[in-house]
């Protein structure tokens, strides 16, 4: 098996440009921004009028994103319960003598669809290193998708379809304008799907240059954010300074993972593990046995692990979602690296 062979990579050349991010400072004794007081378009009436007919409320501005003159890409916090999500909106001010108005807000789907999964047991069952709506971060485009559908802002889209791509341009053309630093994406999944289904996901936003992905987790009271990224690299392959890890990772008995491992282009021959399906490095019942396994394979590799910059983590076809958030959590809490450092992709 020739775990190299078989990631689908995704190259594109890419320039991006960030932006200023308008956060809205606030002296240390201020209350949070909010948008008490702003008046709602129509089409925003219609999703933010969801919130307030299943419990939930509008809480503070999280951040700030000028796209053109008088027009500002938000994320505000929605309350729900214990819960405390996110969701875009954009307000618009055509002069300076005109008050704000909230212009746009997602679809009732989308926020329907929001508050149900965030309120019941879906989403991976993973502590995040950090809050979802903690995250000092530009804008993202959220996508909740289920074995059944993918929902956006725009409102729901089929699998294997075009649907997707032409929700995503929309988030290009119309929320962004012509800001070019907003590149990331919130995962919303359910833990059940497909891992393949998730690797539709990443083509379609990889496909634009969205290379950013939040994937966001559950715990007991609140969602967190797991940052990492899509393999998207410039058309001569890797950066000079970056070396890269790669772990192609499988099912293994009811709860772990089996691990084909390659080391800055050096494929890792397997320990023995009982059990272990031909061709991969070592298997895992557990992140305890992950931990030791893979502290091993690199210590003994004759590999100098301090030049691995990046770690790509490319799930089977046969992985649902939890098995490959568990994965991607086992990895960059083994190597004791920032999830911005980790990759992740899929193998066919």
């Amino acid at each position: 098996m020739n775990i190299g062979s078989q990631i689908v990579g995704c190259v594109a050349g890419m320039v991006a440009t960030l932006l200023l991010m308008v956060a809205a400072p606030q002296p240390a004794q201020a209350q949070p921004w909010t948008l008490e007081g702003v008046s709602w378009s129509a089409q925003a009436s219609e999703g933010l009028d969801v919130l307030s007919e299943r419990g939930a409320e509008l809480g503070r501005v999280l951040v700030a994103e000028r796209v053109v003159t008088g027009r500002y890409l938000l994320e505000v916090e929605v309350r729900h319960g214990e819960r405390r999500l996110r969701m875009p909106m954009i307000v618009t001010r055509p002069t300076p003598e005109q008050a704000l108005e909230v212009s746009w807000a997602p679809a009732p789907e989308y926020v329907s669809a929001l508050l149900t999964l965030a309120s019941g047991d879906g989403l991976p069952p993973e502590v995040a290193p950090t809050a979802w709506v903690e995250e000092r971060r530009l804008p993202a485009l959220p996508i909740i998708a289920t074995r059944a559908r993918i929902i956006t802002p725009y409102g729901e889209a089929a699998w294997q379809s075009p649907e997707l791509s032409r929700h995503i341009m929309r988030w290009l053309n119309d929320a962004l304008t012509e800001a070019g630093g907003p590149a990331g994406i919130d995962l919303l999944l359910d833990r059940r799907m497909e891992w393949a289904q998730v690797g539709e996901l990443m083509m379609n936003a990889a496909a634009v240059g969205l290379f950013r992905v939040h994937i966001i987790t559950r715990d007991e009271t609140q969602l967190g954010a797991i940052a990492t990224n899509l393999p998207i690299f410039p058309e001569g392959g890797l950066p000079d300074a970056m070396v890269l890890g790669v772990l192609g990772v499988y099912p293994h008995n009811e709860d772990g993972i089996g691990v084909g491992v390659r080391l800055d282009e050096q494929t890792i021959e397997a320990t023995g593990t009982e059990g272990c399906r031909e061709g991969l490095t070592f298997c895992a019942r557990d992140g305890e046995e992950f931990d030791e396994a893979l502290a091993t394979v690199i210590a003994n590799a004759g590999v100098d692990a301090a030049r691995i910059t990046h770690w790509l983590l490319a799930g089977s076809s046969e992985f649902n979602v939890g098995q490959g958030v568990r994965a991607l959590v086992w990895t960059y809490t083994t190597l004791n690296i920032a999830p911005q450092s980790t990759f992740i992709g899929y193998i066919e």
